[in-house]
């Protein structure tokens, strides 16, 4: 997983991740804004890796720290567990962001090691993170009912979404992307994040399309 403080840059204005933040961004949900299980288990492996299976299963309302893959949950209920576990990481991470980072980046390696995520991968084939990339809008409308996600190509290997009326912080989708780079051996660039409304945030991704040492 990249560690480095320039892997993914967090620009211009952003919320903060703070209770009100969090308080603002649980007041814009539904019943009908859920996540899959899928990613609910990223959040609970990551905390479980760093902090133990007894945190996990405080920070689970449910009191599990498990939930059944693709089945539906409130994003709710997700975005309280991650805050919480963002908040219990910091000293362990670095920072809140970092935290956030993690979270993301588990979410697309639990996913890419799923059945799903098999396809994809097999899909990308020899266009590798561009091939991966472009599967991404599809990706993230399977796991969460919300948002409105689009890519722009800025060039061969430059990448640019635009997301709208999505819940989570933008370091969170900066550790989404950084694990689809990995997950092709893609040499990365730049991640940069910039939140540009209370629910709207665009990424750019540049890459080189192999890491030093990688076949």
């Amino acid at each position: 997983m990249h560690t480095s403080a320039g892997a993914c840059d967090i620009l211009a204005v952003r919320m903060p991740t703070d209770r009100k933040d969090l308080a603002a961004r649980l007041a814009a949900t539904t019943p009908q804004h859920t996540a899959r299980g899928l990613t609910f288990n990223a959040l609970f492996d990551t905390i479980e890796e760093h902090l133990g299976r007894e945190v996990a299963l405080e920070l689970d309302p449910a009191h599990k720290a498990q939930r059944t893959e693709f089945f539906s949950y409130p994003i709710s209920d997700f975005l309280r567990i991650a805050f919480e576990g963002a908040d219990r990481l910091e000293r362990k991470l670095g920072s809140v962001d970092d935290a956030f980072r993690a979270f993301g980046y588990r979410t697309t390696s639990n996913v890419l090691s799923s059945r799903m995520g098999a396809t994809m991968l097999a899909l990308a084939g020899r266009n590798g993170l561009r091939g991966l990339l472009g599967q991404t809008v599809g990706g993230y409308r399977a796991m969460v009912s919300h948002g409105d996600r689009k890519l722009e190509w800025i060039g061969e290997r430059h990448a640019r979404f635009t997301f709208e009326s999505d819940f989570l912080v933008p370091a969170y989708h900066c550790g989404v992307l950084l694990a689809s780079g990995d997950a092709v051996s893609a040499k990365i660039d730049r991640v940069e994040g910039r939140q540009t409304g209370p629910l709207a945030s665009v990424y750019d991704v540049v890459w080189s399309e192999k890491a030093a040492g990688s076949t």
